[in-house]
């Protein structure tokens, strides 16, 4: 019980520390990895316009489907081909009812609807992008959005820049210790 009066009166009134100080010594290290890109990603839509929702619906679809199973004949995995998107709204005109510049008058005209299907695709053969990319028009695509080249793994890479970090900051601690 005394013990423990003192090392309160210790921290209360003195202020003192109860347990011995330690020193810390941080390092760092710091490590790099080099990664080649091995995959593409290529994202490509197919628009339609026209008056009748479902005459655009079926003709789009058809395009896209021809893309899908161009790409597939190309040896792309079923699972490496997503759709990413698929919209249908309408257009409007305007009809101006005056020749008139300021505040002219008019009303909007449905003219016809916008279709619009995306699909994205993971290309793991980096020969076959040129072949994809130049014959999608022939079956029907009128976009491609994007074409992004990516690292299928990048953890695998991040690990061995994180491995070499730690042996360079763990050669710098034992050099500290040492001396």
């Amino acid at each position: 019980l005394l013990a423990v009066l003192i090392i309160i009166w210790k921290i209360l009134i003195l202020g003192l520390p109860v347990l011995p100080e330690r020193s810390t010594v941080t390092v760092s290290g710091e490590g790099e990895s080099v990664a080649i890109p091995d995959i593409t990603r290529i994202s490509f839509s197919v628009m339609t316009e026209g008056k009748d929702p479902a005459t655009i619906q079926k003709e789009n679809t058809e395009k896209m489907n021809a893309a899908i199973e161009f790409v597939k004949a190309q040896g792309i995995a079923k699972e490496d081909i997503k759709t990413a998107n698929y919209s249908l709204y309408p257009r409007y005109d305007y009809l101006r009812e005056s020749n008139e510049y300021l505040y002219p008058g008019g009303k909007q005209v449905l003219s016809g609807y916008t279709i619009t299907q995306t699909v994205n695709v993971k290309v793991r053969n980096a020969e076959k992008v040129a072949p994809i990319l130049a014959a999608l028009p022939g079956k029907g695509i009128n976009q491609i959005e994007n074409v992004s080249f990516e690292v299928d793994d990048p953890e695998k890479y991040l690990n061995e820049a994180r491995e070499e970090a730690f042996e360079k900051a763990r050669a710098k601690a034992d050099a500290m210790a040492a001396a």
